[in-house]
């Protein structure tokens, strides 16, 4: 967990899960600072969701700082444990983004804010700047997770909150991520009218991530007439997709392949749920690579 100069915790956190064993193990865990970032506490706990679950034993704890290339080492490295998937990114992706690819091109400083939910925060946790970086040498790549659980952009447009939560970063990109923006694209479209209002950043919205509509369906349908409810589910990807494009962002369905299904309706590919489902260590590289390899075009 973070804490502000404030020693206030930051919502945007960072969190793993360690599997149980009969012997000792060695545990490594990367992980970036938040921007606001001026302590941090490493808090170790048993399973608190099990009433059984063993104690924890822990020694030599350790906490280095390290290089974007040892990140992306250690990424790869647990990438060998993910499924492999079969995803073909739209062929026009990057076009809404010219200055976010010139800056990567030209080895420049880029600035991304991502703004979401805790699938958000998850996500950006993955540490794809890392592997976007391999792809642009020189490239210097900053990420701020500015997040707040279950929190999408009905919550985001209201009562000036894209200053504190976007603009006060001066990004050169916002990434618009989760699952938690009640499918509800006007909210999405005034958050990306303030944001512009207030800088010249360019924009990426993201769809999809992690959960499977068994699990989302039930929570928005309740207390909805159940017809309505899931029109607006069923409608969702596409008006997103028309409003992005009426509005001159990028769009990207990368995050479709950290759920059960990848790609459009007409080449979907089903992947394991039990690695993409966990926020944990496991299923973060494959996330990166999701994100890095889809959303942005390697340099020609």
């Amino acid at each position: 967990m973070f804490l502000d100069a404030d020693g206030k915790e930051i919502v945007a956190d960072d969190y793993d899960s360690i599997a149980a064993t009969p012997t000792w193990q060695l545990y490594e865990l990367c992980f970036r600072a938040h921007a606001d970032a001026r302590h941090a506490q490493i808090r170790l706990r048993r399973n608190y969701m099990r009433a059984d679950a063993p104690p924890l034993e822990v020694k030599n704890v350790r906490v280095e700082k390290i290089s974007p290339a040892e990140a992306a080492a250690w990424a790869a490295g647990l990438a060998g444990t993910c499924p492999v998937i079969s995803f073909e990114p739209a062929a026009d992706r990057g076009r809404q983004l010219p200055k976010t690819m010139a800056k990567l091109a030209a080895g420049g400083r880029l600035r991304i804010v991502m703004l979401g939910d805790s699938i958000c925060n998850d996500t950006s946790n993955s540490l794809y700047e890392a592997l976007i970086a391999e792809r642009y040498p020189g490239a210097v790549i900053e990420v701020v997770t500015s997040v707040r659980g279950g929190t999408g952009c009905q919550y985001y447009k209201d009562e000036n909150r894209v200053q504190p939560y976007v603009l006060d970063y001066r990004p050169d990109l916002v990434m618009i991520a989760g699952i938690s923006h009640g499918f509800d694209v006007e909210a999405m479209r005034s958050v990306i009218r303030q944001i512009r209002a207030g800088s010249d950043c360019e924009i990426l919205v993201l769809t999809g991530a992690v959960a499977p509509r068994e699990v989302i369906e039930p929570a928005f349908v309740a207390g909805r007439p159940a017809g309505v409810a899931l029109d607006l589910m069923e409608r969702f990807p596409a008006a997103v997709a028309a409003m992005c494009r009426e509005e001159g962002v990028e769009f990207s369905t990368s995050g479709g392949c950290g759920t059960t299904t990848c790609g459009s309706p007409s080449s979907r590919k089903s992947i394991s749920p039990a690695t993409t489902f966990t926020p944990t260590a496991p299923g973060r590289p494959f996330w990166a690579e999701s994100w890095a390899g889809t959303s942005l075009p390697a340099e020609a």
